[in-house]
């Protein structure tokens, strides 16, 4: 068990390493791999100490407490295997070709510039309205900074930017600027859709078609949420990009923290004052 461990200490400092050196994440982003890496070699080095010290007939650790540390490890990686096949069960499952409208929502941290995934999903977007002329897109999550030192609406603008600089006309993008987290950004963005599907055609009965464009390591955390929505959620699809291979660990593991920080906060349920806004 200790030689495995301390295989996957190494694993974690050697990943760590080549995204720090390798891709624009920060040493400061990806603690996580530094961090997990000690406690696996310190784990390992408790049972390897333990293990000699029971070679030479000297006290050591109670059976129980050797079985809870293995028992834990073994958990934590059944853990992160099952959130793995969730999360790509679902991430390359969707892709609708019908979308009336597309929803963007920026998923950077809190800074005043479009980070290389914003890039990513930008281009996914693109390439999808190109092939499709007559989709729209809302453009969301702003304003969920909205407390902060952040101008809600400079991401908005540049991404609008963007979009028009790759030829997309003006017209075919909505912006949606009151909502303030994630499940928020689909529900609200739906409602502005509805505003421009219908317009002053009341009667219209065909009801639009909706694409959330999302890395594919999100998926997963997006279905959650779209599936709250009731009768809505049968209208709405992933659209799903794929971000470098050289990332997916990384961004697997950000997903189960979000996964359980959402369930924590009760961020897939959504209030009765959320849903009076369709």
């Amino acid at each position: 068990m200790e030689l495995f461990l301390f295989a996957v200490s190494g694993i974690h400092v050697i990943y760590y390493a080549v995204l720090v050196l390798f891709t624009d994440a920060t040493w400061m982003t990806q603690l996580y791999w530094p961090v997990s890496a000690a406690v696996f070699a310190l784990i390992a080095q408790l049972l390897r100490i333990d293990r000699k010290r029971k070679q030479k007939r000297r006290r050591c650790m109670p059976l129980e407490l050797r079985t809870v540390i293995c028992t834990s490890c073994g958990l934590y990686f059944l853990l992160i295997g099952v959130f793995t096949v969730l999360i790509f069960s679902r991430g390359f499952s969707e892709n609708p070709e019908d979308a009336d409208y597309l929803i963007f929502i920026e998923n950077g941290d809190v800074e005043t510039s479009l980070t290389e995934s914003d890039y990513n999903a930008l281009s996914c977007t693109i390439d999808y309205m190109t092939r499709h002329e007559n989709t729209s897109v809302v453009l969301a999550g702003c304003s969920r900074f909205r407390d902060l030192e952040v101008d809600e609406n400079e991401l908005q603008d540049l991404m609008k930017k963007y979009l028009t600089d790759q030829g997309i006309s003006e017209d075919r993008i909505i912006t949606e600027e009151i909502s303030n987290n994630l499940r928020q950004n689909i529900m609200y963005s739906y409602a502005y859709i509805l505003m421009d599907w219908y317009g002053d055609d009341a009667e219209r009965e065909a009801e639009p078609t909706v694409g959330i464009v999302a890395e594919a390591a999100s998926v997963f955390r997006y279905w959650m949420i779209v599936r709250n929505l009731g009768d809505v959620s049968r209208h709405m699809k992933i659209v799903s990009f794929h971000e470098p291979v050289l990332g997916w660990p990384a961004r697997i593991v950000e997903e189960v923290q979000l996964i359980v920080r959402y369930h924590l906060i009760n961020q897939f349920e959504y209030t009765p004052s959320e849903r009076s806004g369709l």
